[in-house]
């Protein structure tokens, strides 16, 4: 049996809001034996 339970949760979801790119990512506390939501916000230019 082997346990892929960090691989299973950790996911990356991109949101697009406006001019913002939200990235939520779920990390895998194999310590804690739980997931921990992490939300970055960054800015970006639509530049030129």
């Amino acid at each position: 049996m082997s346990k892929r339970g960090h691989g299973e949760c950790s996911r990356l979801f991109i949101v697009e809001n406006g001019r913002k790119n939200i990235k939520l990512y779920r990390i895998f506390h194999i310590w804690k034996n739980e997931c921990e939501i992490v939300l970055l916000e960054v800015q970006f230019c639509l530049g030129g």
